[in-house]
């Protein structure tokens, strides 16, 4: 259930992580942050797949920093990470996913620095168990890469699902 690279949890660890904080949140709801390295390829690129680990690590070691108690930090695959976060509410979920991208950038191993583009999801009628939370922040995490990169996107399917048609393609590019 842990991931070997970042000794955060994998994506099943996740899985059952939200399960748990949804069961056991009661009205105080979970947020889900997911995030992603933009433009990753090119620190394995140009700098090679140590220096890539290497910036995976602080990525992790960011993620540590930034869980709430009672959060949990995990490593989807590749580049994308996630964070549940239960009982902090869809305003504390923002503030956390802005101090992860802000910590993220500040690592030192990449000349160019990097950045993370990272959605929030929060449990509602709509997204009462794990898939359904992790598939409203990815779409949310998706609209942030194709805004622009380097940015925090809160997941509404009121406002945003709209967005995400006028923009186009949903492949998270």
């Amino acid at each position: 259930e842990h991931d070997p690279l970042t000794a955060l949890r994998n994506r099943r660890g996740l899985h059952d992580a939200i399960d748990t904080a949804i069961a056991e949140s009661g009205p105080a709801g979970v947020a889900l942050i997911v995030a992603d390295a933009d433009a990753f390829k090119r620190v394995n690129d140009e700098l090679g797949y140590e220096t890539g680990d290497q910036v995976l690590r602080e990525i992790a070691d960011a993620i540590r920093s930034a869980t709430v108690p009672g959060g949990i930090g995990a490593r989807l695959g590749g580049e994308e990470f996630a964070l549940v976060l239960p009982g902090i509410g869809a305003a504390g979920a923002r503030l956390v996913a802005e101090a992860l991208r802000r910590d993220a950038g500040e690592t030192t191993t990449v000349p160019w620095g990097v950045t993370l583009s990272a959605g929030i999801a929060v449990t509602d009628a709509g997204t009462t168990d794990a898939e359904a939370l992790l598939r409203c922040a990815t779409r949310a995490l998706h609209a942030a890469k194709r805004l622009g990169w380097d940015r925090v996107v809160f997941y509404d399917p009121v406002t945003l699902e709209p967005l995400i048609a006028a923009l186009g393609r949903d492949d998270g590019r």
